[in-house]
């Protein structure tokens, strides 16, 4: 269950419920659920995915095949998305430290992409331009106590170091 509100009148921009259903064994997962967007209305959400190991003896290395159907509420129009990723997960990258680098091909909209993943942050990349950088928000916190600041300004996400003793970044 997740959700988004618009914080200038309080109501619901998104709200979804998934039930997943994970099977180990098979390296592979169903999910079923229902999707609120204030655009789209309601929605029905049906997911799959399946990992295949490039290599029976490296586990960390997989082929990735997932695919989504959302249909809206009239069962009119179910719109398609899937995707094939090379994902390599790099456990104890540093201490305490796990990486998952993806490369991955969107098969409806045929556009390649790639995603590099810690612990903590997430950066997404795609052949178009588009890009995103998120950050948990439990690691902020921690972030501010090994210097580094994070200011949003008109133009986007500012990040940079501070030196821990000026109100203000560094260089």
């Amino acid at each position: 269950l997740n959700g988004e509100l618009d914080t200038g009148t309080g109501a619901p921009t998104f709200l979804c419920a998934l039930v997943r259903h994970i099977y180990p064994n098979m390296s592979a997962s169903l999910g079923a659920g229902l999707h609120y967007d204030r655009n789209e209305k309601l929605h029905c959400t049906l997911r799959a995915k399946k990992a295949f190991p490039v290599a029976s003896s490296n586990r960390f290395v997989n082929f990735v095949l997932k695919g989504r159907c959302d249909i809206d509420q009239e069962l009119n129009q179910p719109k398609p998305q899937g995707a094939l990723e090379l994902v390599w997960n790099i456990l104890d990258f540093q201490k305490d430290q796990d990486v998952r680098l993806k490369v991955g091909y969107e098969l409806v909209d045929k556009i390649p992409y790639v995603q590099l993943r810690e612990n903590n942050w997430t950066f997404n990349a795609d052949i178009t331009g588009r890009w995103n950088w998120s950050i948990d928000e439990m690691s902020i916190d921690r972030l501010k106590l090994v210097g580094f600041e994070m200011l949003l300004n008109g133009s986007g996400l500012i990040v940079g170091v501070t030196d821990g003793k000026t109100d203000g970044l560094v260089g």
